[in-house]
């Protein structure tokens, strides 16, 4: 991530329940704090952080709790946590980017 300022990385905050900017409870990449990469924290359908995220100061907030995903051998069902925010999070992001884009 370092080795890329000019990429845009988009990674999740963890599920511990802990503040990642404080000492001796970091969580990477998150805890990397480059100006490159957006962390992203778990939020529930009304809008308030789960109880199992992580947070930092500079972190954006998305939903994912009780998310419909693929699952191994094929199958569908629910999940929750950091990394069904950071794709949330990270399919806006392209979606933005795009319309972006077009409109020039």
């Amino acid at each position: 991530i370092k080795n890329h300022p000019n990429i845009t990385f988009v990674v999740a905050a963890g599920n511990d329940s802990r503040n990642i900017d404080l000492p001796g409870k970091k969580y990477y990449p998150a805890s990397l704090f480059l100006l490159n990469e957006r962390v992203v924290a778990n939020m529930d359908l009304a809008g308030h952080k789960t109880k199992s995220s992580n947070w930092v100061k500079k972190v954006f907030w998305e939903m994912g709790e009780d998310v419909i995903s693929y699952l191994p051998n094929g199958k569908m069902g629910r999940m929750s946590g950091s990394s069904m925010s950071t794709a949330i999070f990270s399919g806006k992001l392209v979606d933005s980017l795009t319309k972006t884009c077009e409109s020039k």
